[in-house]
């Protein structure tokens, strides 16, 4: 399985993690409880365009309505697992961790990983755990 997630705050929205199971993680690992933490507030004049409705609340320009920063970061997102799964059939590596930001691809982290066999995607069967 993999899973791309897109960064949630402002200063976040050209942020990607990905994550690949199975890997050295479990879920559990990779998506601990999350802290509860209070929503920060935004300096007054950003504060001001988003109440004019000039940016969105992740502060990216928005044209016709649409939010043009996420989307990008999104398409980037999926362009990554796309490479990933390709890679994981040719010769069964894949990084089963990665965070990259798309305002410095260069600071991008990952950790490789290796199929049990190489070429043979794994099938699981998906359970609940409620």
């Amino acid at each position: 399985m993999l899973d791309a997630g897109l960064g949630a705050t402002p200063s976040e929205i050209f942020d990607i993690r990905t994550h690949g199971f199975p890997g050295t993680r479990s879920p559990k690992q990779a998506w601990p409880e999350p802290d509860s933490r209070p929503e920060m507030p935004l300096d007054p004049p950003l504060q001001e365009l988003v109440d004019a409705g000039r940016i969105d609340r992740c502060a990216a320009v928005t044209i016709a309505g649409r939010s043009l920063a996420v989307p990008s970061t999104a398409a980037a997102a999926a362009a990554i697992q796309v490479a990933q799964a390709c890679q994981a059939v040719r010769d069964g590596g894949f990084f089963d961790l990665a965070d990259v930001t798309l305002v410095n691809c260069r600071r991008a982290t990952g950790r490789r990983h290796a199929l049990a066999r190489p070429g043979i995607l794994p099938f699981l069967q998906a359970r609940s755990e409620y």
